[in-house]
């Protein structure tokens, strides 16, 4: 009820991980819901459930960190929220997913959603190990030990990074870095924009260039991977 709602503006401390005894690694924040891996690799999460992103088998929210039962035990190394889905990886270089299934941004290959954490093996991907994984309003991504980058979900905007803007329901490589022989080591993904950093240090921008995401000095869209050139503000002087 409304009346229970907490609204801070100075940072409160959560005091449930405090109370059990466990230290938290990682936590990444959704639209409307958290989530959470503590040091154990055990993952957490809480707030609205609408959609099954907080992956407890149903759609209620949560107003307290709630353990994930289906991960328990499963080594997780990284979370991450996306705006109504939620995925993580395991040190067994696993891939989960779970929340809304529209656009296809659960890799299933299908539009489903699902309510409980489920391990992404489809567009080949079940043959490869995830080291890293981000999730957007309705896109995923994650990248692998041989420094490739997959992308799913809705298409539009460009924001898959595959040249065109359909929407990918299974995981599919971004071919554009394949065929430079570029190495990913991180993927982020904003709404309608994402971005990678390769293993030079280089960083690569496509999607919604809407003010002026991308990096390119335009409002114009990337339909395929793009190096973000950083001009040296200090040059001149």
């Amino acid at each position: 009820t409304d009346q229970d709602v907490v609204v801070s503006a100075v940072p409160l401390l959560v005091r449930h991980f405090l109370d059990a005894g466990l230290r938290v690694r990682q936590v990444c924040c959704g639209a409307d819901h958290t989530v959470a891996l503590d040091c154990a690799g055990d993952v957490w999460s809480w707030g609205l459930g609408d959609f099954g992103h907080l992956g407890h088998g149903d759609v209620r929210a949560r107003w307290a960190p709630t353990i994930v039962d289906t991960l328990r035990g499963k080594g997780t190394s990284e979370v991450t929220a996306g705006a109504k889905h939620s995925l993580c990886v395991t040190r067994t270089g696993a891939l989960w997913a779970w929340g809304h299934g529209d656009n296809g941004r659960l890799g299933n290959g299908a539009q489903g959603g699902q309510l409980v954490p489920f391990q992404v093996t489809y567009g080949g991907l079940g043959a490869c190990f995830v080291t890293g994984c981000a999730a957007g309003e309705a896109h995923s991504a994650c990248v692998t030990d041989s420094g490739a980058l997959w992308t799913w979900g809705r298409g539009t905007a460009g924001r898959l990074g595959h040249g065109e803007g359909s929407e990918h329901t299974i995981p599919t490589r971004v071919d554009a870095l394949r065929r430079q022989g570029a190495r990913v080591t991180q993927c982020a993904l904003g709404a309608f924009h994402s971005l990678c950093v390769l293993t030079t240090g280089e960083l690569y921008a496509w999607g919604s260039g809407r003010y002026g995401a991308l990096g390119q000095g335009d409002e114009g869209l990337r339909m395929l991977p793009t190096r973000v050139r950083v001009q040296d503000s200090t040059a001149g002087e």
